[in-house]
């Protein structure tokens, strides 16, 4: 990444190049084929994700929405945003699901419905739909947040640890995954790593 960053011609040809010794049309060929070597399949209700920094933080639940192709669905998941906002918590679930019965595999339902789920107590329900979300998207920081809060309450820290620090990996400016690694490095004795990561939560949230 450095290489690309510092190369005196735009794009990554340059660093490939370098790096590996090959011309770039050789690694596309190779990429192709270790691809299609790994029989992956497409799945309708995964979307590229692409973030943009709003305000010091990736704008992760404008992304949410405009992955929900659905427009029922959509309007559904809004309105089980608006009965959460309200406090009104089952009727929320209720609405996520119908949202989810029109787009089976969309992760950014899932991660609502599974979240009201953890603070109904419904920690094992939860849990089964996040690994769900895992296989269909292995890189949304969300899953492994809420992951990390099932964790937590189960005071499974080491995999609560491990959750947050995938969360921080691919979107370090969520100050709650901040506070929630902070809390699990404690618990394992680790003070120092604990009040760096508190400390990290308060810049963000500045």
């Amino acid at each position: 990444m450095m290489r690309m960053a510092t190369s005196r011609e735009r794009g990554a040809s340059e660093a490939i190049q370098e790096v590996l010794g090959l011309r770039f049309d050789e690694f596309e060929i190779q990429c192709k084929e270790y691809l299609t070597s790994k029989g992956l399949k497409e799945v309708g209700g995964v979307r590229l994700r692409r973030y943009k920094i709003k305000e010091g933080r990736a704008d992760e639940e404008r992304v949410d929405m405009s992955e929900i192709k659905s427009m029922v669905s959509r309007n559904r998941t809004h309105l089980g945003d608006l009965l959460l906002e309200r406090g009104r918590r089952e009727a929320a679930v209720l609405e996520y699901r119908r949202a989810l019965a029109d787009a089976n595999d969309s992760v950014p339902i899932i991660n609502r419905l599974s979240n009201i789920l953890i603070s109904l107590d419904r920690d094992e329900e939860a849990l089964e739909m996040l690994k769900r979300a895992q296989e269909l998207s292995p890189d949304h920081p969300t899953v492994y947040t809420n992951m990390g809060k099932i964790y937590l309450k189960s005071r499974d820290y080491n995999r609560a640890k491990e959750a947050f620090q995938v969360s921080i990996q691919i979107n370090p400016f969520n100050p709650e995954v901040h506070f929630g690694l902070a809390t699990a490095l404690e618990m394992l004795g680790d003070q120092a790593a604990g009040l760096k990561e508190r400390e990290i939560g308060k810049i963000i949230m500045k």
